[in-house]
């Protein structure tokens, strides 16, 4: 299982210095691994979800919108010319990913209910509208 202790550590390194950081062979395939085994648990993924109805899992969207904001800055700086070091941009990707459902998770858990349709009360095609 990953550890979501290691993952701090992990984030502190890609953002010292994106140009020398190595991802190691197994860095976006293996959190592609543990996105895989959460995404097969029923009822995770059924709507769209408004974040906030867990206060743990509103960390983990936090964490989330961080990571995304990390992945449009190593974009600029790959265009700027800058060096990017190879599997960066797939390893922050599957990481937003991961964060976004181990929030999904939390919720699941608890019992809590982020559902975009079950708070609009609006019906139709599970993923064809957000609102």
């Amino acid at each position: 299982p990953i550890r979501l202790d290691a993952l701090p550590v992990r984030i502190l390194r890609l953002g010292r210095a994106p140009g020398r950081v190595i991802v190691g062979r197994n860095g976006a395939a293996g959190l592609g691994v543990h996105e895989h085994r959460l995404e097969a648990i029923e009822g995770l993924l059924s709507d769209w979800t408004i974040a906030g109805a867990h206060s743990a899992a509103a960390a983990f969207d936090v964490a989330r919108t961080v990571c995304r904001r990390a992945e449009r800055g190593i974009v600029r700086l790959a265009e700027a010319g800058e060096p990017v070091a190879p599997g960066i941009l797939a390893y922050v990707n599957r990481l937003s990913d991961l964060l976004w459902l181990f929030g999904r998770k939390l919720e699941l858990d608890a019992g809590v209910s982020g559902s975009l349709r079950a708070e609009t009360g609006r019906a139709g095609n599970r993923w064809s509208r957000a609102w």
